[in-house]
């Protein structure tokens, strides 16, 4: 997961999932050389609220020059996220600590949009020519949704789609695999399972929605829809003691996605 310092467009793409089922590292790139310590940086989850903890100073990887104009800074997180994670994600990095060869503060001035048409919204590079004072902080939000399969900050049967057209084939985020394991399976399917007609692609006022979608083109299912779905996944065994059933065959999970495909396309 990466912050670069240019070649970004914010509004549209801040707000999109990023493709990674479990991030391990934050880099962030600045525009010069700058002293940046591993206790400059901070995550929260503003959904979950987690804070989220970092690599310790002997594993922060400090600036690593790539280019005359990129310098970046790598964190790790420790311990690892845990598989399907879905949150959306605020750093801070605290800008008043950060300066360059002469001393200057870093200028993190950023506005987080609201949506994608959010025209207060900052652009990259962050800053608004004034560096900060001591106490400042460039602060950025993203968002992790792991059984977002097609990017749009909604768990919905576009993204089963996705699922069930790549089950039990090697493949990455963007295939079906919402745990990070390399291989779409019934594991990915239980992620989208729990987060399944939940929409995280705006921010209203700033902050994180939560809880079923409801506009924006998508319709919650009727009660009578749920409860069919309640029934398919009873008929097909899919759970046992609330765990996803292991012993399914392939062949079994076949019929139980083709009848969720059918019950998908009622709503």
């Amino acid at each position: 997961m990466e912050i670069p310092q240019a070649g970004y467009v914010v509004r549209a793409q801040q707000l999109q999932t990023v493709p990674i089922a479990k991030p391990n590292q934050i880099s962030i790139t600045f525009n010069e050389n700058v002293q940046v310590a591993q206790n400059d940086l901070q995550v929260y989850g503003l959904t979950t609220g987690i804070a989220y903890h970092l690599s310790p100073s002997n594993s922060f990887t400090p600036l690593t020059q790539v280019s005359p104009t990129e310098f970046v800074a790598t964190w790790s997180f420790n311990p690892p996220l845990a598989d399907g994670v879905v949150d959306q994600i605020q750093m801070k990095l605290f800008s008043g600590n950060i300066t360059d060869s002469i001393g200057q503060r870093l200028d993190g001035d950023w506005v987080n949009p609201e949506d994608t048409d959010d025209p207060n919204a900052s652009e990259m590079p962050s800053g608004n020519g004034c560096a900060d004072g001591p106490n400042d902080r460039f602060e950025f939000h993203v968002n992790l949704i792991a059984p977002d399969f097609n990017l749009d900050g909604i768990v919905d049967g576009s993204d089963f789609g996705i699922w069930n057209t790549n089950k039990f084939t090697a493949g990455g985020f963007t295939q079906g695999d919402a745990n990070g394991d390399g291989f779409v399976d019934g594991s990915d399917f239980n992620i989208w399972n729990v987060y399944k007609f939940t929409k995280w692609n705006d921010w209203p006022s700033g902050e994180p929605p939560q809880g079923l979608m409801g506009g924006g083109g998508s319709n919650l299912p009727s009660a009578s829809w749920l409860a069919a779905y309640d029934q398919l996944v009873n008929e097909h065994h899919v759970y046992q003691n609330g765990q996803i059933n292991q012993s399914l065959t392939n062949e079994q999970w076949g019929r139980f996605a083709d009848g969720l495909a059918a019950l998908l396309a009622r709503i």
